[in-house]
């Protein structure tokens, strides 16, 4: 049965509560747009502590059809849950999915922010196994990468 917390974005509000259990209710406010509060080890603003580089507050985010849920840094306020179509080797398929981070257009250009993509689909299959996954995503990298002899080496 699915419980624990949630965050609300659209209100910002963190919730906690259980399905078929006890209900929703509103735990914190501000959750994503906080300003910096001094912690424990120094400088935290939306989870993320600057002294020691870790994240600090977490919360439990769901895909839009509730397939996927994981757990993510509260300072990653960019969220999208939508399903993620594509066509692979002639395989058009949909899949739960759902991307986090704190920023879509830093995350979708450069290395230079954390984030997460996640999808799950049982169609994935189809398309071979992981070593032909990697393969495909392979040229999505390719041109950032700058391969070394040794990596030459052992292609």
């Amino acid at each position: 049965m699915p419980r624990g917390p949630g965050v609300s974005l659209r209100d910002d509000e963190l919730l906690e509560g259980q399905v078929n259990g006890r209900a929703l209710a509103v735990t914190a406010s501000n959750v994503l747009g906080a300003a910096g509060t001094t912690g424990t080890t120094g400088t935290t603003t939306g989870g993320y502590d600057e002294t020691t580089g870790q994240y600090t507050d977490y919360v439990t985010m769901q895909d839009n059809t509730s397939t996927i849920q994981v757990d993510i840094p509260l300072a990653w306020g960019a969220f999208d849950g939508t399903m993620w179509s594509a066509t692979w080797g002639g395989i058009s398929f949909e899949a739960p999915a759902m991307v986090a981070t704190a920023d879509f257009d830093l995350y979708n250009a450069s290395y230079n922010e954390s984030g997460v993509f996640f999808t799950a689909s049982d169609r994935l299959g189809e398309i071979g196994g992981f070593i032909q996954l990697l393969d495909g995503t392979k040229s999505w990298y390719e041109d950032r990468c700058t391969w070394t002899a040794a990596m030459i080496m052992a292609r």
